[in-house]
């Protein structure tokens, strides 16, 4: 057993060395404020460069240590997780390739580099996915990676035009203002919203939980769906398209808004995780579509931490608890595990903007941020009811873990392992100090926020109103009583983007698809096209054979013919 799972222990401890080399390495480059721009020309063709570029700078050094510090947390985590699996060292690849792949997007200058990434992700991802090997996992994985190869072929089509601009690298785009770079912008932000699971592309998000845990928290806290976050950080801070920022402004509110809401009736805390990931996710798309890059990119790397913590957390309760996903089951968790309960109600109140923790540093500074812009009510009022929801489900989440009764049975494991504490202490410990370390970071000088009193008190006011909301509406099942089962049917589906995305939405295409090819291909067409031209050219051709080869026969019959009718005509005149 020892053998099979060394290389899990190997690997955390190179990502650790790892992560403090690019650590410091990008402290070195913020405080020199320096880029490296490494560029390897290969050959001209059709007067572009055609060449290798990456880019070195503190942003992306710092993003790639925290890539860096999730993976070893994981690997330390998948070294328990898996213990009972037989094809580890396939995991191990899968998992190197896909970090790997993060590595050639974070660092990658060119879009022509980015696109070998960008493709990269996409299909380990799948493999990942489907890794169990079941009808679920080849259900979910199959619409992740069809649902990211519209991004995919998005971002192809932007190589096209940025074709017409004679680079790939983006930074020398924004020179250009024309119809070619209105629409190679529009195909980059269409491949972001699909990789960062915006909507109408959002149903892929939760049916990815059926890959492994440690998969789970490696994806949606740091890699695949931040991906398209940080492509867009990246253009945006070269290029700004005010018109196509706002329509990346409506789609986003609306995802935060219907995430948030959704997993105020989720049972499956793999899926209230993916869910509360969704709705980070549009946050940040909020802050992109409105000019807040530096924020988004905070928040993009304290969502990493908290959110990777909260998937270890959750994947072990999981681990305990025989593989059990319904957070109806689980309950009395400080008595049974207080190591990470600890753990997980860290993340939660970082995910709530807890004071202090890495959420509040990030979350609270963009909300006042937001209040300070001017922005109309209905805007204003749908993200503060994202805000609203998220305090919502995460008091939802922690009653069902810490306050009701355990419903499970006895067998329920009170296991804790080194690799276990190991995973839960290093992102804990990153998610209580390193979000006063980074604001200074990346805000080296103060950001001053003047606000009124009313508004400072509002967040204070949507708190309160959460606590009484969560009281009435969920402690007394008032939409239980009131809707019945509607409801969640309606909520469980995605606002029925679920059953658009998949084979429920391809069912009545395909009846009619069979439909038309009973009545036209093999009815109608194929009376008078196709089968029936062929009979009536068959039977055409062979009278005319008929009159080749019998044509004296013919030739003194019509003769006759011609003599009867001149007789008659002479006889009758």
């Amino acid at each position: 057993m020892f053998y099979f799972f060394f290389p899990f222990i190997i690997l955390a401890f190179l990502f650790m060395l790892f992560f403090l080399f690019f650590f410091s390495l990008s402290i070195y480059f913020y405080f020199l404020d320096m880029k490296i721009i490494y560029i390897w020309e290969l050959f001209f063709f059709n007067n572009v460069c055609w060449d290798i570029s990456f880019m070195f700078d503190s942003l992306s050094l710092i993003f790639c240590s925290f890539v860096l510090i999730i993976s070893c947390s994981v690997f330390f985590f998948s070294n328990i997780y898996l213990s009972g699996d037989n094809y580890n060292y396939r995991f191990i690849t899968l998992m190197l390739l896909f970090i790997l792949s993060m590595i050639m997007v974070i660092f990658s200058f060119n879009l022509l580099f980015i696109i070998i990434g960008w493709d990269g992700l996409g299909l380990v991802s799948y493999l990942l996915i489907i890794y169990y090997g079941n009808m679920k996992c080849l259900s979910g994985g199959l619409l992740t990676y069809m649902t990211n190869r519209l991004g995919d072929f998005a971002l192809i089509i932007s190589i096209c035009f940025s074709f017409y601009f004679c680079t790939w690298d983006y930074m020398y785009i924004y020179i250009y203002e024309d119809y070619g770079f209105f629409m190679m912008y529009f195909f980059v932000i269409m491949a972001s919203m699909t990789k960062s699971a915006q909507l109408p592309f959002s149903a892929w998000l939760p049916a990815a939980m059926a890959a492994p845990t440690p998969v789970s928290s490696l994806v949606h806290s740091s890699t695949l769906v931040t991906a398209g976050i940080y492509l867009l950080i990246r253009f945006n801070m070269f290029i700004f398209n005010y018109n196509l920022n706002y329509y990346l402004l409506f789609f986003s509110l609306i995802t935060m808004f219907m995430a948030g809401l959704i997993a105020l009736f989720e049972f499956d805390v793999k899926k209230l995780v993916a869910l509360s990931t969704l709705s980070q996710m549009g946050l940040m798309m909020f802050c992109i579509s409105i000019g807040l890059f530096n924020m988004a990119f905070f928040h993009l790397l304290m969502h990493a931490l908290f959110k990777a913590l909260m998937f270890l957390c959750v994947g072990s309760l999981m681990y305990c608890g025989f593989g059990n996903q319904d957070m109806r089951f689980f309950g009395s968790l400080w008595s049974f595990n207080p190591f990470i309960s600890f753990c997980l109600l860290l993340s939660v109140f970082s995910l709530s903007g807890f004071f202090f923790l890495s959420g509040f540093y990030s979350k609270d500074l963009i909300i006042e941020m937001f209040m300070m812009m001017d922005f109309n009510l209905f805007i204003f009022s749908l993200f503060f009811f994202s805000m609203f929801f998220t305090v919502i489900y995460s008091l939802r989440f922690l009653f069902y873990l810490y306050i009701s009764f355990c419903n499970y049975n006895s067998c329920f494991l009170k296991y804790m392992n080194l690799s276990f504490i190991i995973s839960l202490f290093l992102l804990s410990f990153f998610g209580i100090f390193f979000g006063g370390l980074m604001i200074w970071f990346i805000f080296p000088s103060p950001v001053y926020i003047i606000l009124s009193i009313d508004m400072k008190n509002l967040i204070f006011f949507v708190i309160i109103l959460s606590f009484i909301f969560y009281y009435w509406f969920f402690m007394n099942n008032f939409f239980i009583n009131f809707f019945g089962n509607l409801v969640f049917w309606f909520m469980g589906g995605m606002w029925f983007f679920i059953y658009m995305s998949t084979q429920y939405f391809m069912k009545m295409p395909f009846y009619l698809s069979s439909f038309f090819y009973k009545l036209l291909d093999k009815g109608w067409s194929e009376f008078y096209g196709g089968m029936g031209m062929y009979n009536s050219l068959l039977f055409f051709s062979s009278k005319s054979y008929n009159l080749k080869i019998n044509n004296m026969f013919f030739f003194y019959f019509s003769f006759f013919i011609w003599l009867m009718l001149i007789f008659l005509l002479i006889f009758l005149f």
